[in-house]
């Protein structure tokens, strides 16, 4: 804010000693004062413990046997988790850009996202799969989740098709 205010005044008040005044040394050592008095507080102020959600997910148990409300919820962490992305990227996934590989399964984010510049190649996030634990595997959960939202999905291989669907009727 203060800053804003600076600038503002430098635009429209006459240079002060050969100098626009918002780069004069008075105002200058005014602005560091106001810095360290007040200085930018983290964005975020709390973490938490990913040991404790692995340890929750696990204890879900079989995919197959959760609610569509607590398989998409599970998708999303574990997404989350593999793939420190943006939650808006994860929004922007859709079924029709995505390959199964053998380590893990690939999304190309087809659209603009807040990191991706007008003319770059689309981002792909890719979730590696985890054969140790099916139960903390994102690729079993994906194919699971898939399975249980088929119906809902639109039979037009063309039309926008999100990984994400809501689970309150009607979908």
């Amino acid at each position: 804010t203060i800053n804003s205010i600076r600038l503002a005044v430098s635009m429209t008040h006459d240079q002060v000693e050969g100098v626009p005044i918002g780069q004069h040394p008075l105002v200058i050592r005014l602005l560091k004062g106001v810095y360290n008095l007040r200085p930018p507080q983290p964005r975020y102020s709390d973490t938490w413990n990913v040991d404790m959600v692995i340890r929750h997910l696990q204890s879900l148990g079989n995919n197959s046997k959760l609610t569509l409300k607590v398989l998409g919820q599970k998708l999303a962490l574990l997404m989350a988790v593999v793939e420190a992305s943006r939650s808006s990227e994860l929004h922007a996934l859709d079924v029709r850009y995505r390959v199964f590989k053998t380590e893990g399964v690939v999304f190309s984010l087809p659209t603009l996202t807040k990191k991706r510049t007008c003319g770059a190649p689309p981002k792909q996030l890719f979730f590696a799969a985890f054969p140790k634990d099916q139960n903390l595997c994102v690729v079993q959960c994906l194919r699971e989740y898939e399975k249980q939202t088929a119906t809902f999905r639109p039979r037009n291989k063309e039309a926008d098709n999100p990984l994400f669907l809501s689970h309150i009727r009607p979908h």
